[in-house]
């Protein structure tokens, strides 16, 4: 029977799952809350262009400065159809990039985050131990996104220090031909004048070392590489002698592999970075009032006035069969939504914000030195919501504080050590590290191993390398550097 052989093999199977769907409301909700103040008016403008029951009024912070009215667009040009484009971003560039090769979509996200963590030349922010803490995924899912994210254009960008950004911009270029190759390999020894012929056995060890001198000659790319990964402090401080010594370049070959590396670029994000300097706008306030408490303001000023128009006076005459009643209620029902959508932006924004700065209060009170490890696990979890709505609503937005106008994910830095009962972030940590360096004695500057020694005695376990790493990003030299610096001075 087939049914005894149905069962038999467990071709039969019943079972139930649950699946979460996003609805249309939903999903209008979760852009508007990514967007920033501007964007945020630009995409409600048209929102409401397109629905006759919105009445739309400028934001207050448009109002008297030219900004565009909402009129009917047929009785005259829209200015806009004349103004340039917007000019691309170097994060929306990299985004863009990563749809197109359409990686997996764990390590889409972890490439884009680390997109968004790029400072305007093109350079990562921050480390792998940090992305990966605050993502919540593994160290090798955080370094496969970045080898991802360093395989985007331009060549060189999300490097990590200026000998990787180098080293990456070298990798892309093509190689040598080869039959060059293979020519260059076959030359015979050059004779050299007022001198006695070399014997046999001399002429096979001049031929032997010779390729390895024709390569640097030929492809100054070979030494400009050496000179990228081993020898940027001495290049920087002109130390010729000891570059040659060490390299064993001559000086014309030293000077055509220097000549390469200055045909590279140490700052690749300025390429995609706008040319065009606007003024940052924060999307909240923070501080602390007289009483020590938390003070939270979201500036609405560039948020436009939306209000539903009674939509019954529409309906008066229309059969509910007709087309123009459907019509209708669709673009109520799409009004209500969203006002819905905006008013639950408001809401989270705010409580993101106020949850962040309960967390990083000690920053509103001495500066970055107070930043605690935070996470946006951490917020998520203290909140009740998803990890990807806490990214969502810090994207792109700037907070305003009593120190200054700062990205709101600049609030977020991973756990390095204790001081004491207290954890140690890393933002803290660099603050830590170059306090240091602002403390010590000109003529005598301290070293890696030094500083990495005093931090941990304050409570900061830092290995040398990591010393080295967060020095590098505080775009300050070393300890020979900086006592070379004063001895000229």
């Amino acid at each position: 029977m087939n049914v005894p052989a149905l069962q038999q093999h467990g071709l039969l199977r019943q079972e139930q799952r649950q699946r979460l769907a996003l609805t249309q409301e939903m999903r209008q909700s979760l852009h508007l809350l990514s967007l920033p103040a501007i964007e945020l008016g630009r995409c409600v403008q048209e929102l409401a262009a397109d629905n006759p029951l919105l009445e739309y009024r400028e934001a207050p912070a448009l109002r008297g400065l030219g900004g565009r009215r909402f009129a009917s667009a047929w009785n005259a040009p829209d200015p806009l159809d004349r103004a340039p484009a917007e000019p691309q971003t170097l994060e929306a560039e990299l985004l863009g990039q990563l749809r197109l090769l359409g990686p997996p979509a764990p390590l889409r996200r972890a490439a884009g985050y680390l997109a968004g963590n790029l400072d305007e030349s093109g350079y990562l922010a921050l480390s792998l131990e940090e992305a990966a803490q605050q993502l919540g995924i593994t160290a090798e899912l955080a370094a496969e996104a970045l080898r991802l994210l360093q395989s985007l254009q331009p060549a060189g960008i999300g490097a990590r220090d200026l000998r990787e950004c180098l080293l990456l911009q070298l990798d892309r270029e093509p190689e040598p031909a080869p039959g060059a190759r293979e020519q260059r390999e076959c030359l015979p020894p050059q004779p050299q004048p007022d001198r006695d012929p070399q014997p046999a056995s001399g002429a096979r060890e001049q031929r032997k070392c010779l390729p390895q001198q024709l390569v640097r000659k030929l492809q100054p790319a070979s030494g400009a590489r050496e000179l990228a990964d081993r020898w940027l402090p001495q290049l920087a401080e002109r130390k010729w002698d000891e570059i040659s010594e060490g390299t064993g370049m001559s000086r014309d070959e030293l000077e055509a592999a220097r000549l390469h590396l200055r045909g590279l670029d140490p700052r690749p994000g300025l390429r995609l970075s706008s040319v065009r300097t606007e003024s940052i706008i924060a999307d909240a306030r923070v501080g602390l009032t007289a009483d020590s408490e938390l003070s939270v303001e979201l500036n609405t000023t560039w948020e436009p006035r939306l209000s539903l128009a009674g939509s019954d006076s529409f309906l008066v005459g229309i059969r509910r069969e007709h087309e123009a009643y459907a019509y209708i209620e669709s673009c109520r029902r799409s009004a209500r939504s969203l006002l819905n959508s905006l008013a639950t932006r408001r809401q989270t924004l705010r409580k993101v914000v106020e949850a962040i700065f309960i967390e990083q209060q000690a920053f509103l009170q001495v500066g970055w030195s107070g930043l605690r490890p935070l996470t946006m696990a951490n917020i998520a979890l203290l909140l009740g919501v998803h990890e990807s709505t806490v990214s969502r609503a810090v994207a792109d937005k700037y907070v305003r504080t009593p120190h200054g106008v700062f990205r709101l994910k600049a609030f977020f830095s991973a756990t390095l050590g204790r001081g004491g009962s207290e954890e140690v972030s890393a933002v803290a940590a660099r603050q830590q590290l170059a306090a240091l360096i602002a403390a010590e004695s000109r003529s005598r500057p301290l070293s890696d191993q030094q500083l990495a020694k005093r931090l941990s005695e304050e409570g900061v376990p830092l290995s040398r390398r990591t010393v080295a790493k967060y020095r590098d990003e505080l775009r300050i030299p070393c300890s020979t550097a900086r006592r070379d610096a004063d001895a000229r001075a």
